[in-house]
């Protein structure tokens, strides 16, 4: 968008990837307005038939209302062979081996992305925008918006910033409120995430936001944005799915290998247990409490544990924490069983804490052959707490089951990640306060299975009573 010119310059440069050519290109010029709906003033449609470079070359609008001037190249965007690919992609580029591998296209040339931000050369400019960045003043500067990374740039003062923000740290984008007068879009990253390039606002639930303003076509923008994010988690889901795949092959024709060699395949089954790895640190760990559950294993992972439980949703708001998310349970090749991730807001009332903090959990379940055995495990992380990221808490149950009842004991300990001068006080503290919620989630738990045995127990009777 140009403000207020008869004969608007542009000066931008747009990339098309396409399958094969001939191919059309339709440029379309708006009249834009604030109030209602931007009115079409003419558009042209350009035939690209070979690979060539034109000149600056002026087209007539199909509404003879004006000529727009353009230059076109096309070029082969697909190396020829793996040594040339290795060329353009560099030693040094993280998405190196999944280029080579899915054979993505890839622009020749060096742009803004590569010149200014050192960023690897299968990046390109999708969008491009004139902002500015908020903080005591105004950085004004140009947005790029790629498939991986949103970058902004500004000369102030004559200083120089360079902000990168991956598309995997961004949690939210949101809208101000006023439209008109200096719209404005902010950014929320993830909880740790952050530090790309400037110095960092938070918001009031301890993540940290950026705010763009300054737009010409804020709303434009905005959906660009989204459009963005959508895709990268589109890209990223296929390429899940692509390894989940690969390694469901991997185990059939291990599994057929393995049927074949009957006489080696135990000794390969030892080497294979061999080699889990541990899903907490053990040697932290220190007892808590020893008490019966009124169920089984099985039960008490179908029922407080399983992902159609409603034990956790119930616990957590009892204790007014919220914004509670649990994925579903999956298997786990690196530490065997099954694994699962928790994260929800939970209040603190330390007085050197944020009211409320940010918290992941890691959860851990792996069953005996004989399904009497039960061993659960959690890695427990405060985000938004003072040293918050330089350690964890781990927690071990051990349920063992006994005619209709399991005996469950409990072990938990704090894992430091890094060294701190608070150490000691950080481990008595966690350790005390963890203590007190876990016998409060066994005790929730003995509670929540025994209505839950006494509503199963009515509905039978229920049922028997209205039987013929």
């Amino acid at each position: 968008m140009v403000p207020s010119p008869r004969n608007p310059l542009w000066g931008e440069e747009f990339n098309f990837l396409v399958d094969q050519l001939p191919v059309e290109v339709t440029i379309t010029i708006y009249d834009w307005d604030t109030a209602c709906k931007c009115k079409v003033i003419g558009s042209v449609t350009i035939a690209v038939l070979s690979e060539d470079e034109t000149g600056a070359s002026w087209y007539e609008l199909d509404s003879k209302f004006g000529q727009i001037c353009l230059r076109l190249r096309s070029t082969k965007a697909f190396p020829d062979s793996d040594s040339s690919f290795e060329e353009f992609t560099g030693a040094e580029s993280p998405r190196k081996m999944i280029l080579k591998k899915q054979h993505r296209e890839m622009i020749e040339g060096i742009g803004p992305l590569q010149t200014i931000y050192k960023l690897p050369h299968d990046e390109i400019v999708h969008q491009s925008y004139s902002c500015a960045l908020e903080r005591c003043l105004l950085y004004h500067g140009r947005m790029y918006i790629s498939q991986w990374h949103l970058c902004f740039r500004s000369n102030v003062f004559s200083k120089q910033l360079n902000v990168i923000i991956p598309l995997q740290d961004i949690d939210e984008i949101k809208r101000s409120q006023h439209s008109l007068i200096n719209p404005a879009i902010t950014i929320f990253l993830n909880a740790g995430a952050g530090g790309h390039g400037t110095p960092r606002s938070c918001s009031q639930n301890g993540r940290i936001r950026y705010t763009f303003a300054s737009f010409w076509s804020r709303n434009r923008t905005f959906r660009a944005l989204e459009t963005a994010l959508q895709s990268y988690e589109a890209t990223l889901e296929a390429e899940k799915q692509q390894v989940r795949a690969h390694v469901l092959l991997q185990n059939e024709s291990n599994s057929v290998l393995g049927s074949k060699t009957d006489s080696i395949k135990t000794p390969e089954k030892n080497i294979e247990k061999s080699t889990l790895q541990p899903f907490i640190n053990e040697h932290v760990l220190a007892d808590v409490t020893s008490k019966f559950f009124p169920g089984t294993t099985e039960k008490f992972f179908s029922t407080i544990l399983g992902d159609n439980s409603m034990f956790f949703q119930q616990y957590r708001d009892a204790r007014k924490d919220t914004d509670l998310k649990l994925s579903k349970w999956c298997a786990s090749e690196e530490y065997g069983g099954r694994v699962r991730e928790v994260t929800f807001r939970s209040q603190c009332h330390s007085p050197l804490c944020p009211p409320d903090t940010a918290v992941t959990e890691w959860q851990h379940a792996s069953f005996s052959k004989d399904k009497r055995n039960l061993i659960y495990e959690t890695k427990h992380q405060a985000h938004d707490v003072p040293f918050g990221s330089y350690f964890e808490i781990h927690c071990r149950w051990s349920l063992t089951t006994s005619s209709s009842t399991c005996q469950i004991n409990i072990k938990i300990g704090v894992n430091m990640k890094k060294w701190c001068i608070l150490q000691s006080r950080i481990k008595s503290g966690a350790t005390d306060e963890y203590r007190r919620e876990v016998c409060k989630i066994l005790e929730a738990a003995c509670d929540y299975f025994l209505k839950s045995e006494s509503n199963i127990h009515d509905s039978d009777e229920i049922v028997m009573a209205s039987s013929p």
